[in-house]
Parts: C-alpha cells; structure tokens; sequence
C-alpha cells in the first residue's frame, strides 16, 4: 500500500470567494483529475511537499495555502521544491494561525518562516529579531545580520 503523501498548495481568491490555481476552480474536500502524466510547468496539479516553498509562487502571509492528499502520479522539480501530480484531493484550508505553526521553526515565533527563538516578522533567522529578513540576534527593521 502507498503511503499517504500530503503536501500544500497555494491558491488566489476570485471575486466570488472561490479558490482558483491557473484556469481551475478548487473546493476544499473534492478530487481532482487530470489525463496524462504530470510535467512540471506543463501539465498537472502542483503543490510543494514544504509549505514553506510555497513562497516563491504566492505569498504565505496573503494567499490561501491549503492542505493537499497526492492521489495520481508525481514528478518533482529538480530542486525537490516543487512536486506536480495528475490526482490530488484539497483536504482543508489551513487557517494563518496554522500557517504560521508550520512554517516557523523553532520557539515562540510569530509571522512567517521564522527560525530561532522569539522572532516576529518574516524570513528571520537567530534569536529575538523582529521586522524582516535579519538574521542574528535582537535585530529590529529590516534586513539586519549581527546583533
């Protein structure tokens, strides 16, 4: 028996509230099915094993990042970022609260893709930095390193 493999896609919002990837619409709790084998950035559903490499195709802290059950066939990105798959099932909309639990490692952190301890912000790295992109310790603003 294969192994459940679940994994996360981002996703835009349109007009009416529906959650859209391409030219498909998407509901939570329905499976999707696509003829063919998967091709990265051809042909399939594309999701990342890592939530936090959604980043680079939509922005963790305003998309809505869903959880995803692989089904079909999967080819993987050389870089072992992205995954693409012809079968994939939306198991639930991830609330930001749970976005930011997964994406952050560490302890007490807040925001985004946060690791270390205590930092708030997005992309920081060491310990108590709050703002953006630091790295080090009890950094604040943007883009800082040292301490």
């Amino acid at each position: 028996m294969k192994k459940k493999e679940i994994g996360y896609k981002g996703f835009n919002v349109n007009d009416n509230g529906q959650l859209y990837c391409r030219d498909t619409i998407f509901e939570v709790g329905k499976i999707y099915t696509l003829k063919g084998d998967p091709i990265i950035c051809k042909h399939g559903f594309h999701y990342c094993r890592n939530l936090n490499d959604i980043d680079q195709y939509y922005n963790l802290r305003s998309s809505v990042i869903c959880e995803v059950e692989i089904l079909g066939k999967t080819v993987y990105d050389t870089d072992g970022r992205k995954s693409c798959t012809n079968k994939i099932k939306i198991t639930k909309m991830l609330t930001k609260e749970q976005v930011w639990s997964i994406s952050n490692t560490g302890k007490d952190n807040t925001g985004f893709m946060n690791s270390g301890d205590r930092n708030s912000g997005y992309r920081n790295s060491g310990d108590g930095n709050s703002g953006d992109g630091n790295s080090g310790g009890g950094n604040s603003g943007d883009f800082n390193s040292g301490y």
